[in-house]
């Protein structure tokens, strides 16, 4: 394998909307990859600092988001989709990342890393498809988009005057890792209503060559308990913030249902395939 290149710019002063790391080629047994890696922010006025630390790439922390990355592969829920042919389990999407990822990676000044990989492999396969679109693009195309719940599963309400869904709150199960829904020693539900969602904008496509990518999108955080940069979120396509939640649990509770994520969900829509 080629080596991979510095990556950090390592700027004196805070650069506007987004810092372009650098590109790099990848020599693997199916050919070589190109790589093309930019860092950017979601949050505060857009602009990103690379003033913490940085860390090796071996470090990371996946198992957060094993089983999230569920969502980006089976197609029952509206939003990016993996490639199946490529990658048919979070394992393969895991394994991919951590050969294309930049070995040296740097906190911004909210301690993340938000990071968006163009990729272009030897064959020029797709990564897999984005699964958000603004509302004005997909309706000059004439793509029907309709509200409703992007999660089945969870206990329709209205919070705040907004339509959504509640769901319970979930924990981590020690034995095997995986989050599973918190429950008492009798198997009574602790938290029906741990995590609220609004209703989304959800735009069904016919053909999948419309929304296809060659980025994928990976967001890091240094864990509070374990010092280690975890995994957030991966998923096919640019960074977009995060969808608006509200959290009302013993531990953790945030409401973002009227910020500025909320403002951009509501011009953006979820991509549903429908062929």
């Amino acid at each position: 394998m080629i080596e991979k290149e510095p990556l950090l710019l390592m700027p004196q002063v805070p650069l506007p909307e987004k810092v372009v790391m650098n590109s790099y080629d990848i020599e693997t047994a199916r050919g070589v990859i190109q790589v093309s890696a930019t860092q950017e922010s979601t949050k505060g006025d857009g602009s990103v600092e690379l003033s913490g630390e940085s860390f090796d790439v071996k470090s990371i922390d996946y198992s957060h988001v094993q089983e999230h990355l569920a969502i980006h592969q089976d197609e029952k829920v509206a939003g990016s989709q993996f490639n199946g042919d490529l990658f048919n389990n979070s394992t393969t999407v895991v394994s991919f990342l951590a050969e294309v990822l930049p070995p040296i990676l740097q906190y911004d000044q909210y301690g993340r890393v938000e990071l968006t990989l163009d990729i272009q492999l030897p064959n020029h396969e797709s990564l897999g498809y984005s699964g958000v679109k603004s509302i004005t693009e997909l309706e000059a195309r004439g793509i029907h988009i309709e509200s409703g719940i992007r999660i089945s599963g969870g206990e329709s309400a209205i919070e705040e005057g907004i339509k959504g869904a509640w769901y319970p709150e979930m924990a981590r199960d020690p034995e095997t890792g995986s989050f599973v829904v918190k429950k008492t020693e009798e198997g009574e539900i602790v938290n029906p209503h741990g995590k609220f969602e609004p209703e989304a904008n959800i735009a069904s496509v016919s053909s999948i060559e419309d929304v296809e990518t060659n980025k994928v999108s990976i967001v890091i955080e240094r864990d509070s308990k374990t010092a280690r940069p975890t995994v957030l979120t991966i998923y096919p396509g640019e960074v977009a913030p995060p969808f608006p939640v509200k959290i009302a649990t013993e531990d953790f509770s945030t409401n973002s249902l009227h910020g500025k994520e909320a403002e951009y969900w509501s011009s953006h829509a979820f991509i549903k395939f429908a062929g």
